[in-house]
């Protein structure tokens, strides 16, 4: 996903890197997913789908709120534009804990012993 914040012409990693290097995009995916779940809410796991929906949809008028905005910039480091929608974040949540954890676990290991 772009960043709201940068020109729409600046490339992501994903635009940058080669096919080749999948697995370390997988990687950089579990280890910045965190700055994307930032502060999320969530339901109880059987919730139906239409009231998911209508959570999100009040969520995403709240956060689109003049009023919610200014006062929410003053109480968090918040710049009133960025944040994932509900499907957006579940959507990252799901690639995040689905990547094959021996993989990623390995390669945190390999990263962490050339640190040292």
């Amino acid at each position: 996903m772009k960043s709201r914040l940068l020109p729409q012409t600046v490339p992501t990693i994903y635009e940058l890197v080669p096919a080749s290097a999948k697995s370390t995009l997988n990687l950089v995916d579990v280890m910045v997913a965190y700055t994307d779940f930032d502060r999320p809410f969530a339901t109880a796991p059987g919730v139906p789908r239409q009231t998911v929906e209508l959570l999100r949809q009040g969520f995403e008028k709240m956060l689109a709120d003049a009023n919610f905005v200014a006062e929410a910039k003053k109480l968090v480091d918040w710049d009133g534009a960025s944040f994932l929608t509900g499907a957006d974040l579940q959507k990252r949540i799901e690639t995040t804990v689905s990547q094959p954890p021996e993989e990623v676990i390995k390669r945190i290991k390999e990263i962490l012993k050339e640190t040292e």
